[in-house]
């Protein structure tokens, strides 16, 4: 990233990219983004042709859900959670705490029905006040996924909504669509 920072600020002269020079920052660290694609930048390359104006390619913007689970809810840390979404970048379009309904639990994770951890998890997640979510902003679904971490709290990475706040695989604080399509099928379960 290093190298990438450095031949962008070389073509594009010190201190425009981002309207750095108005911010007082000097590098791409300063600014809280550590990737290329933080930035809305996709390739380096023809960015500055005329040395003076960056030009963005702006990424897709996306709406997922997202979802404080009981024991995040019982330990008070919804407004931790909501503070790094909206820190990041992302818009809470819509929130609402609710105790849900074994049903509505039951066609959330119709997929898993039949496993055996699935009438656990039912009784898990219907078992107390949850925070439901609709979030909308670039790459999110992916963004999203990655603060919270993996589903296993112990091979999550540091930093991380679950590494932080989760005791246990099944009490892991955070759920989140992992792709389009079931963003838009959670969406449509818990905002009727």
């Amino acid at each position: 990233m290093r190298a990438a920072w450095s031949k962008l600020l070389r073509q594009c002269g010190a201190l425009v990219l981002l309207g750095l020079k108005d911010t007082g920052l000097h590098r791409l660290e300063d600014t809280g983004l550590h990737r290329l694609e933080d930035t809305g930048l996709h390739r380096l390359e023809d960015n500055c042709p005329d040395k003076n104006t960056v030009h963005f390619t702006p990424m897709a913007i996306e709406r997922t859900f997202a979802m404080v689970k009981p024991d995040g809810v019982r330990r008070g840390l919804v407004g931790e959670i909501i503070s790094r979404l909206e820190k990041k970048g992302f818009k809470v379009v819509q929130l609402k705490m609710l105790t849900p309904s074994r049903e509505l639990v039951e066609e959330h994770y119709a997929e898993h029905k039949g496993k055996g951890f699935f009438a656990g998890l039912v009784d898990f997640l219907s078992g107390g006040a949850v925070v439901a979510m609709e979030l909308e902003g670039e790459n999110v679904i992916a963004e999203w996924r990655r603060m919270m971490g993996a589903t296993r709290p112990w091979e999550s990475a540091p930093g991380t909504i679950r590494f932080e706040f989760a005791t246990t695989v099944d009490e892991n604080v955070a759920h989140g669509s992992d792709s389009p399509d079931s963003a838009a099928r959670e969406l449509g379960i818990w905002f009727r």
